[in-house]
């Protein structure tokens, strides 16, 4: 597999009881009757399984999207996976600056890899893939139609209440900014990128302003924003 250079300048039953009938619903395990469910009755949702992994700084278990991963390439430079798909000797550690400060001064991924290449940057270059993660799920969204830019349209889309998220430039003005942040009262509010990243994920220009419509798509932004978060103000 190639590896990109991201941004490097990158689970008994008693014996009473027939298994036929146990089955069906008929008898119970203690042998006693009960009911078959009702035909109509649905179906319990299915419950998803949260991936852990162990952090190689703190030895805590989280949630995987409380973590980063990182791999050795073949040339034993670290890389960010961010996605956790590429093969190769991977690390995880809890998102912060501080838990990556420790792993290099501890010679955490050395003690692993003897020969491993640590990007004197790898603190800027995983923010910069944790961003243009939160902002390739604006483009998605302009993509499936979801995504409205301007003033004007936001404004109409907060007011018929089919918004999802708000997006503002990071340097718009506090007037214009607190009069949509009104409208979309308990809307999340994203005002962390700057105009020139939300025009070149937007597919517009000089966008100020943005609100993803109320859908499938609001959750995977705003889960992408908070990794980034969680990294940067660790």
């Amino acid at each position: 597999m190639t590896f990109t250079k991201d941004n490097r300048t990158n689970d008994m039953i008693p014996p009473m009881a027939d298994d036929n009938l146990l089955s069906s619903g008929i008898v119970t395990s203690e042998g006693q009757e009960s009911s078959a469910p009702a035909a109509d009755e649905p179906p319990a949702a299915p419950v998803k399984k949260i991936k852990t992994e162990t952090c190689l700084v703190t030895g805590e278990t989280l949630p995987r999207d409380q973590m980063i991963r990182l791999v050795i390439g073949p040339d034993s430079m670290l890389y960010v996976d961010l996605d956790a798909k590429l093969p190769g000797t991977g690390f995880w550690i809890t998102l912060g600056h501080s838990i990556l400060a420790q792993a290099i001064s501890r010679g955490s991924f050395t003690a692993a890899h003897d020969s491993i290449k640590i990007p004197e940057n790898i603190d800027e270059i995983i923010t910069k893939v944790l961003t243009r993660k939160a902002l390739d799920m604006l483009s998605m969204a302009r993509k499936a139609g979801d995504l409205i830019t301007g003033a004007d349209k936001c404004e109409q889309i907060l007011r018929s209440r089919k918004g999802g998220v708000y997006v503002t430039a990071a340097e718009e003005s506090a007037v214009t900014r607190r009069k949509l942040a009104n409208l979309a009262r308990s809307l999340p509010v994203i005002d962390q990128f700057s105009s020139a990243d939300l025009s070149t994920h937007s597919g517009a220009q000089n966008v100020w302003h943005a609100v993803i419509r109320r859908g499938p798509l609001c959750q995977p932004f705003l889960n992408a924003v908070d990794r980034l978060n969680k990294f940067n103000n660790d």
